[in-house]
């Protein structure tokens, strides 16, 4: 079932400020955006905790629950019967004043903060919302052994069932707390770990307890459970990679396009697990091909071709623990530069 995971497709920084080198000017501007929340004068929301750059740990799976984990305890503002919140007033310029439960945009939040792209995790303001959206990525699986409305539920936008060992921390399950009899889910959490041998997914959700409403972990079982939805944390290696000398002039590698990549990465190395140094940067994941004209005669080159996301700020996911895996997993190639005597009449010319 994990491959049925991988294979549907996989993967800047956070816009926040606190992930990427700014001055200190840009550092003020980034607090007055993000961090004042427009409600009126006499109204104000809690700040969410921030979380220090050294407790994360650049694979933006993990961090998603880092930064949940934080926020736990954080409680919202009720004003004249309004829920409002820093979460809500995020995703939504109606909440900042309207005010309304605030548990998908909370799970979003978290999300995005990790430094998953809005491309992939846009903020959300509600269950449908994110069934639609993660739907259309193919990233909505039923639950095996989940609420017996999960498949009617998710409709067309169901790829698949998974089983309780494939559900992650960082995952998002749609679920109900209650009345698990009805056709549809009315609440959002983030996992943060999964006991397969007591049945139990551990998460963290907001927008739950009394009035006010908070941050809390909470617990549930199989039959809570209508979705689950996979963030795309990671972009899974690329296929059909190819080389070749056909000249002696410069090798050639062609691969698949794979889709959702913003562009890719050329390495290069001199043995096949020796030490892999980039050399090019490829701006496009439709171009599928690149020349390698630094090359010897009758030497031998090892190839990875790596793809790569950016963020909103044009930052890339350069030594993110991602983009390690993907080198440790992604397909290698070998070809040898032509010696001078294997070169064609054409090519001497």
């Amino acid at each position: 079932m994990t491959d049925l995971i991988r294979g549907i497709g996989r993967r800047t920084r956070t816009a926040r400020g606190r992930y990427l080198p700014l001055t200190a000017a840009a550092l003020c501007m980034a607090a007055v955006m993000l961090f004042s929340v427009p409600v009126s004068a006499d109204e104000s929301v809690s700040e969410p905790e921030s979380v220090a750059q050294d407790k994360l740990s650049g694979d933006p799976r993990k961090d998603t629950v880092t930064i949940a984990r934080a926020q736990i305890g954080y409680t919202e503002t009720r004003s004249s019967g309004r829920q409002l919140s820093y979460f809500g007033s995020w995703a939504s310029e109606d909440q900042a004043s309207t005010g309304a439960p605030w548990c998908s945009e909370f799970a979003s939040w978290c999300v995005r903060e990790s430094g998953v792209p809005a491309k992939f995790y846009p903020k959300c303001t509600s269950v449908d919302e994110a069934r639609e959206y993660q739907g259309s990525l193919d990233r909505v699986f039923a639950l095996s052994g989940g609420n017996e409305n999960s498949k009617s539920w998710i409709g067309s936008y169901y790829v698949g069932s998974i089983e309780l060992s494939d559900v992650e921390p960082g995952d998002i399950v749609l679920v109900r707390k209650s009345d698990t009899s009805a056709s549809s889910p009315n609440h959002t959490a983030l996992v943060e770990k999964v006991d397969v041998q007591e049945g139990i997914i551990h998460t963290i959700d907001g927008n739950v307890g009394g009035t006010p409403r908070r941050v809390k972990r909470r617990k549930y079982t199989p039959e809570h459970i209508y979705a689950v939805i996979k963030p795309l944390y990671e972009l899974s290696p690329i296929s059909g990679l190819t080389a070749f000398d056909a000249d002696g002039n410069c090798i050639t590698l062609h691969w698949d396009e794979r889709e959702k990549a913003d562009g890719y990465y050329i390495s290069r190395s001199k043995s096949q697990d020796g030490d892999y140094k980039q050399i090019a940067r490829i701006s496009s994941s439709s171009r599928t091909y690149y020349y390698d004209y630094d090359i010897k005669d009758g030497k031998k080159y090892y190839y990875k071709v790596i793809p790569y996301l950016k963020t909103a700020g044009g930052q890339t996911f350069d030594g993110a623990a991602w983009l390690k895996q993907a080198e440790e997993n992604g397909e290698k190639i070998c070809v040898s530069a032509l010696s001078h005597d294997e070169r064609s009449p054409e090519g001497d010319q």
